[in-house]
């Protein structure tokens, strides 16, 4: 080692090292585990939404599992059938509901995976409606109040109803289909109208009644009922024309309230036209179907046809001609009018 002489300066050193043994080398392992799971087998439910004791499917009906909020509520097809999501083994219950029928409940079960069938059968509600409307004056408008109205349903069934102040009825719990309204009221001439009733709906019929003329179109007499005027038909056919309704309507009203007339015999008579007899025939069923439409029952009228055999004038003009052109109600089965009481 040498001393520095300016202008230099220098220095040296040196150092090593070495180690005397072999550290051991030390390896880390972490064993890692991993868990696969398994899914569960599934099954479905297949089912039919039907009515007790039909097997024919009810569309549109809503199947809600029962107890299981998650689960979404399903809807039965054309045929009325529905099937589930795949659910996992166990029993599932079911709420039923569609239109028309009282709600149900029905259950599957899924076994081992399998699917599992679901009979579910409601029970029909009755198909019954209703029918409510008005009466009133056909000439003023005005309500017809206190007036007693017979239904007669599709099956036959009769119930009653009375108009209120407003000259409203209601009739519930009516057979669907067609049914017939019959009224006699005093004043008027006793009217039949037909209703239409709709399953589970409110059926609307309004009917106005005509008021009895003061003059009398319509006569009983003891062998046959008297027409003031000639029942009119369009020309070489048997449409009635209106202008004859009001005199057909009383001869309604008068067969309605005299039932102790029991058959009556409609005769149509010609002119010596060439199509005589079947003209004839033809007019006399219009006002048979015309009465019978109306409230007289068809077993109480019978129609002939006369042709031109029993005139009551000569044909020897367009006048006398039109005049065998006619309607006679002829009376054939009627019991003895009651004698009146004292005091009468």
């Amino acid at each position: 080692e040498l001393s520095p002489v300016a202008p230099w300066t220098l220095y040296i050193g040196a150092g090593w090292s070495a180690d005397t043994k072999k550290e051991p080398i030390v390896t880390n392992i972490r064993a890692v585990e991993k868990v696969v799971e398994v899914a569960p087998k599934r099954g479905r439910v297949i089912g039919l939404v039907h009515e007790a004791g039909k097997q024919e499917g009810i569309a549109g009906a809503i199947v809600g599992f029962t107890g299981h909020a998650e689960l979404n509520a399903l809807l039965t097809g054309k045929e009325g059938r529905f099937t589930t999501f795949e659910l996992t083994d166990g029993t599932y219950a079911f709420e039923v509901s569609a239109d028309g029928y009282k709600s149900g409940a029905c259950q599957g079960v899924i076994a081992d995976a399998k699917d599992s069938q679901a009979d579910c059968a409601l029970e029909a509600l009755p198909k019954l409606g209703t029918l409510m409307g008005t009466l009133r004056d056909a000439t003023s408008g005005t309500a017809v109040s206190g007036v007693t109205v017979q239904l007669v349903d599709a099956q036959k069934k009769e119930q009653t109803a009375t108009t209120d102040a407003s000259g409203s009825y209601k009739f519930e719990g009516v057979s669907p289909g067609q049914a017939e309204l019959h009224v006699k009221a005093d004043g008027y001439l006793a009217t039949v109208d037909d209703a239409e009733v709709k399953v589970r709906q409110d059926s609307h019929h309004d009917m106005a009644l005509r008021a009895k003329s003061k003059n009398a179109l319509a006569i009983v007499g003891a062998k046959e009922i008297t027409l003031k005027q000639p029942i009119q038909f369009a020309a070489d056919n048997a449409t009635i024309l209106p202008a004859s309704l009001p005199a057909l309507a009383e001869v309604a009203d008068l067969l309605i309230r005299e039932t102790r007339i029991k058959r009556i015999e409609v005769k149509g008579h010609m002119d010596p036209s060439a199509d005589a007899k079947h003209v004839s025939e033809q007019r006399a069923e219009s006002v048979k179907a015309w009465l019978v439409k109306h409230g007289v029952e068809g077993s109480r009228v019978s129609a002939t046809g006369m042709g031109a055999t029993a005139p009551i004038s000569a044909n020897v003009t367009p006048t006398l001609r039109a005049r065998n052109r006619r309607i006679q109600i002829a009376i054939v089965e009627q019991d003895p009018k009651p004698k009146p009481g004292k005091g009468h």
